[in-house]
């Protein structure tokens, strides 16, 4: 059992392509609102014949699910550097009409958007959103830091995709697929200033992610160094 956490706009969309070449349709469970996936009271209430079929569980849910699923697996995540992933994911909401015109800045600080808060360290610790916006702690965050470095058997940067793709496929002994960039805007400087309008300010308030991110990036260079050289 695979259990795949994708953390919003952190390329999910594109490494489908990967999880349908490699499994069955009737073989994964998407866990997205209706009618994209499924909800994870529906997956807890699969019944037992079923609940064997599911080979991967992908989707946005947090740490920790397969205590209620009731079967172990091996966790996988992607992660993005956060200011590239604020932005994006706030133009995710531009694209579906949530922002009412307001800028980045405005729009966090007055919408309260739960997946703009620290919404990494949300997930890798398990908390999602039992905890309210603005309330995530550095207990959260060592926490999070614990499950990244213990019970992932894999996880990727998008900063880093071809190589992420090619480590997870190894560990997880799946058939690599064509990947492309779908969903997503490139990372950079580029677009509006409205839409970077008080992106430090929204940085400053997501300071857990970005620490999660920074010790991501250590374990993920200190894993290159362990792997050992191919042979020539």
């Amino acid at each position: 059992m695979i259990y795949f956490i994708h953390i919003p706009k952190t390329a999910g969309t594109s490494l489908m392509r990967i999880v349908r070449h490699n499994f069955a349709r009737e073989r994964i469970a998407y866990i997205y609102l209706p009618p994209n996936g499924i909800a994870l009271r529906t997956l807890y209430d699969m019944p037992a014949l079923n609940r064997e079929r599911i080979g991967i569980v992908y989707g946005h849910f947090a740490y920790g699910i397969h205590f209620k699923f009731g079967k172990d697996g091996k966790y996988v995540t992607f992660l993005r550097a956060p200011d590239h992933r604020l932005v994006s994911n706030y133009l995710h909401h531009v694209r579906a009409g949530k922002t009412e015109g307001l800028s980045l800045r405005d729009y966090f600080f007055a919408k309260k958007p739960i997946d703009m808060d620290n919404y990494a360290v949300r997930l890798l610790s398990g908390a999602d959103g039992s905890i309210n916006f603005g309330k995530m702690s550095e207990g959260h965050l060592e926490i999070a830091k614990k499950n990244l470095e213990n019970g992932f058997v894999a996880f990727g940067l998008v900063e880093h995709m071809e190589e992420s793709i090619a480590r997870m496929c190894r560990v997880l002994r799946l058939e690599p697929a064509p990947v492309a960039r779908e969903n997503a805007r490139p990372n950079g400087p580029s677009g509006s200033t409205f839409e970077h309008d008080g992106l430090d300010a929204v940085l400053k308030q997501n300071e857990f992610d970005r620490l999660l991110y920074e010790f991501a990036k250590e374990l993920f260079i200190r894993d290159r160094l362990l792997t050992p050289a191919a042979d020539p």
